[in-house]
């Protein structure tokens, strides 16, 4: 293969596009961020990245470092199409350029190229917030995300499942319940026998880091189809009110893969 590895950072500061020359082709298999940053290739948005679930290396705060796109959700950039990042911060590129004297090469990138608006890994996240001097009451729950499934778009979740808690002294994470509920196959994870419900969310740090370094991968994956609706709930199982006195955002990220429909030709 007429191909060398690479690896990039390149500084943001609202907005900013690069482009291979006319005779490589790029293979992008990590990316990673210091800040939120959308990405697009030939004006079509491939991914979203939220700077508390990447990094632009692994380190003790953050373990997962650059989301690793791997074999199969790969981003390509043909010759001389625009890659474009928007946001303020730097983004890492890592992968391999391509020569187009590898014409089977440069034929697989062109095909990913054209897949990748309608199949693409993402980050899924949303927030809850709980005002200051309101009270969440023991073994209430509380809806932090919904995705729902339709004609134009369906999801697989099949990566970490995380939450960023704000306030762990006044609220542990190991005192946090995180329930999923499907609209067809209704909650993923039933009370057993008593026990807490839900996913304990000292299991899911967001981000794993040197204080907890746990993950909880969704495996088998999730999947929204059309008219269907995943809900995920957080819910109080510290067997007491929780009342901040000031606001506190708790934050959930869920690595998957967004289908949408093809465009019609």
């Amino acid at each position: 293969m007429n191909a060398m590895p690479f690896f990039k950072i390149i500084e943001v500061s609202t907005e900013k596009t690069i482009k291979p020359p006319r005779h490589l082709g790029l293979v992008i298999e990590k990316i990673g961020a210091n800040a939120d940053i959308d990405v697009y290739i030939a004006g079509k948005e491939v991914l979203n990245l939220d700077s508390d679930v990447v990094a632009l290396y692994a380190s003790k705060s953050n373990y997962l470092g650059p989301l690793t796109l791997g074999k199969v959700w790969w981003l390509a950039v043909p010759p001389s199409v625009e890659m474009t990042f928007k946001g303020t911060g730097k983004v890492l590129i890592e992968g391999k350029m391509v020569s187009e004297k590898d014409k089977e090469a440069i034929a697989k990138i062109q095909k990913r190229y054209e897949q990748q608006p309608y199949y693409q890994r993402n980050i899924f996240v949303d927030t809850l917030t709980i005002s200051g001097g309101s009270t969440w009451s023991a073994d209430a729950e509380k809806q932090i995300l919904s995705l729902t499934g339709d004609s134009a778009k369906q999801y697989i979740l099949d990566g970490y499942l995380m939450l960023k808690n704000p306030d762990p002294t006044g609220l542990s994470s190991e005192d946090i319940g995180i329930i999923l509920h499907h609209s067809i196959h209704g909650e993923l994870d039933d009370d057993l026998n008593g026990l807490h419900k839900g996913i304990n969310a000292q299991r899911c740090p967001l981000p794993p880091n040197e204080n907890n370094y746990a993950r909880f991968l969704l495996e088998p994956p999730i999947y929204v189809g059309d008219g269907e609706t995943l809900k995920v709930y957080l819910r109080n199982e510290s067997g007491g009110d929780y009342s901040p006195t000031s606001n506190q955002t708790f934050k959930l990220a869920i690595i998957g893969v967004l289908k949408r429909k093809r465009e019609e030709r």
